[in-house]
């Protein structure tokens, strides 16, 4: 190969390369869940719902968190804003944690291989123990990761969720040490603001099926289930989501 070729091959694998970095990460309704640190607070290391609605190219972006986990619990949302720059995000979150304020910074980028969103969470506050019997005893984590991932893209490609007029269901693995089910508003999702989580449930390490009568729906309305399998050292194993129309 000459000089001039090998320079000309040169010039066009940098413009290649240049334009993958200028290239803008995309946007839209990113569903998915966030994993409280089982290093920091290793006595209930749980997971949670959470959203972002992101701009299609560089700008604000804005979603929730949810706290919530029993009926006797508040409704407990945290607001999270931040701004999207080429592929990072970098914010930060607020909101009620059964009436105990709290709020955190917010970080992460886009995974371009994967095709998801990864970042960290923390809490100003630390670590904080809260007895609320007879209704529920827990820690609030000092920090925790955090992934989002497009509608109906699962991770692995073969994981498979079904959702019938009564269920959802998906493959039982045996690794598993729960699942986090959560289910949004898919028009909340797609609207400029107000929270989009409907609910959220945790259940244990061998349930693979879940109850839509556990929840409130109205009928002939959208909605998008996600299931986030977690191993006991609280990594992911797998995460989906299907929308369905409540029956």
């Amino acid at each position: 190969m000459s000089r001039v070729s090998i320079i000309a091959l040169w010039c066009a694998l940098a413009m290649t390369q240049a334009f993958a970095q200028d290239a803008p990460t995309p946007g839209g309704a990113y569903i998915g869940y966030y994993q409280e640190s089982p290093v920091t607070n290793p006595e209930d290391p749980v997971p949670g719902a959470i959203y972002l609605r992101l701009p299609a190219t560089d700008g604000a972006f804005s979603g929730d968190m949810y706290f919530t986990y029993v009926g006797c619990q508040s409704s407990n949302v945290g607001s999270v804003s931040g701004r999207k720059s080429g592929a990072a995000l970098s914010g930060n979150w607020s909101g009620s944690v059964d009436d105990s304020a709290q709020r955190g910074a917010f970080t992460g980028s886009f995974d371009a291989a994967n095709g998801f969103y990864t970042g960290t969470y923390d809490n100003a506050g630390g670590k904080q123990h809260r007895d609320l019997s007879p209704c529920i005893e827990y820690y609030i984590a000092p920090g925790g990761t955090w992934a989002l991932f497009p509608v109906e893209r699962n991770h692995p490609a073969g994981f498979e969720i079904r959702v019938t007029p009564n269920a959802a269901r998906w493959a039982r693995n045996p690794q598993a040490g729960g699942s986090l089910v959560t289910i949004f508003d898919a028009a909340m999702l797609a609207s400029a603001q107000g929270n989009a989580i409907v609910s959220q449930t945790l259940l244990d390490s061998d349930s693979h099926i879940f109850s839509l009568s556990q929840v409130t729906l109205v009928r002939g309305r959208e909605y998008v289930l996600s299931v986030a399998v977690i191993d006991a050292s609280a990594e992911r194993l797998a995460f989906g989501s299907r929308r369905f129309v409540a029956q």
